[in-house]
């Protein structure tokens, strides 16, 4: 078994044309250089800042621009934690089987140790790194984490983010592995396999359940890139789709050291009006289940901006809830609620990279209130937004005028928006509609958060 001292060492030509990183595994084995290819991506919304790239490791802090990072509040912490904080925040990270499983030319694969499970005095965790194929900004690399929803450590997305120049980290959350051809299976040394994540978790075991190991491994995979020298340790994001944003929305509340959180589907009050609400979330119990278990427990401790993504067509978690989830947050919220998604649909979400970009490097995004009504002569009774710093060409209605208590059933209508001098509004009553929002299209999509006549109350930071 070794322990894990991963330097990551960028060794850059004059032009920066290309970049090899070299990562001793440990002391017992020679060292993996990964090339890097040059970027073929297109960061249309990347400011300035961040490209401004250095070709040496020199350090001139008078011509060093000041760093800003968006929407960093103070930090609110809950005291009942089941994690140790204090300990994990700290702890050491170790790797073993390192390489034995091939990806791609810019990404290592190896197990990294996690919390103990089922009589094991430790787990060991499936992950990989990817590393980033244009050149090193002067702060470091930005960093991610990807939180899948299932069988994750997925090559494309992997790759997806390394073009836009981060550092990505990701696992495998059931406790599985690829093996040496490439195919899923069960890692003996893995953790919970179980794929209905939280629902069935034991109140009475909560260092058995799913939830304790996913954010376990998450904060480790933290202590990991804050450690690379040529990592922005102030630039490190987290995004999950599906369970992965589920465990997005609990992470907000426990690990403030990521600079921001960009949940996919997930969210909290799993057991309302979800695909999975007949669990068991507890049984008698469920008052405890749901303070160790469900986001609507950490999200009020969420302090870092959040964008919250979704299609209102998603199957498995609900537009309610996920609105009522970002109620919670306490920190600076966007939305990018979407007409047609689906569901766990990364491939499509453009604006989660804008969104960090925004956030990290002062890149374009709007920001867009909730949805306002009023009445006027001309119009009579219509339904607008507000926004600053406009990123968007379009702008469509979409709202719902169904009556049925499971969300999921509702029927989504979509029209374009009128826009006189600057404002976008529809005339419409609001009075004859169960929810609406408004949804902006351009290079990316953005949404303002969905006004819901059954909670008119709902306010977001």
């Amino acid at each position: 078994m070794k322990k894990l001292i991963i330097l990551i060492s960028l060794l850059l030509t004059c032009s920066f044309a290309a970049c090899n990183f070299v990562m001793p595994t440990g002391n017992n084995s020679e060292s993996t250089s990964v090339s890097s290819r040059e970027s073929s991506s297109k960061k249309k919304n990347s400011s300035s800042k961040k490209e401004n790239s250095s070709s040496d490791d020199s350090d001139d802090s008078s011509i060093e621009d000041e760093k800003v990072i968006l929407y960093q509040e103070d930090d609110i912490v809950r005291e009942d934690l089941m994690w140790d904080t204090e300990t994990l925040f700290e702890a050491e990270f170790e790797t073993k089987d390192e390489d034995k499983v091939y990806l791609d030319e810019n990404i290592q694969t190896f197990k990294f140790k996690g919390a103990p499970y089922n009589g094991m005095d430790e787990t060991w965790v499936f992950s990989a790194v990817g590393f980033p194929t244009g050149p090193k900004p002067k702060d470091g690399y930005p960093a991610i984490l990807l939180l899948g929803g299932g069988y994750i450590v997925n090559t494309n997305w992997i790759n997806y983010w390394t073009q836009q120049g981060y550092v990505v980290f990701t696992f495998d959350v059931w406790g599985w592995e690829l093996d040496e051809n490439g195919d899923h299976v069960r890692n003996p040394e893995g953790g919970p396999e179980n794929n209905d994540g939280s629902n069935y978790a034991d109140v009475n075991k909560p260092e058995e359940s799913w939830v304790y190991h996913v954010i376990y491994n998450s904060i480790m995979a933290n202590n990991f890139l804050r450690s690379q020298k040529n990592v922005d340790k102030d630039r490190i994001v987290v995004t999950g789709n599906s369970w992965g944003g589920y465990a997005t929305c609990v992470l907000s509340g426990v690990d403030k050291r990521f600079a921001a959180f960009a949940p996919l589907n997930g969210c909290g009050y799993l057991y309302t009006d979800s695909k999975w609400a007949k669990g068991t979330f507890g049984g008698t119990e469920q008052k405890k289940w749901i303070d160790l278990y469900d986001p609507s427990s950490y999200l009020p401790y969420a302090t870092k901006p959040m964008l919250f993504v979704s299609g209102v067509d998603d199957e498995y978690f609900s537009a309610y809830n996920r609105t009522r989830s970002a109620a919670l947050v306490k920190g600076k919220t966007f939305f990018s609620q979407r007409y047609s998604l689906k569901h766990a649909n990364w491939t499509r979400t453009e604006e989660t990279y804008a969104f960090f970009d925004h956030v990290l490097y002062q890149g374009e995004f709007s920001q867009l209130s909730s949805p306002k009504t009023g009445y006027s002569d001309e119009r009579e009774d219509y339904i607008t937004f507000e926004y600053e710093d406009k990123a968007f060409e379009k702008v469509y209605f979409v709202y719902t005028e169904s009556t049925a208590e499971d969300s999921h059933t509702w029927e989504w209508k979509r029209i374009e928006a009128e826009e006189v001098d600057g404002e976008y509004f529809v005339q419409m009553d609001p009075t004859s509609l169960r929810a609406y929002f408004f949804e902006t299209e351009g290079e990316f999509s953005q949404s303002t958060p969905i006004s819901i006549t059954m909670n008119p109350n709902l306010q977001y930071h």
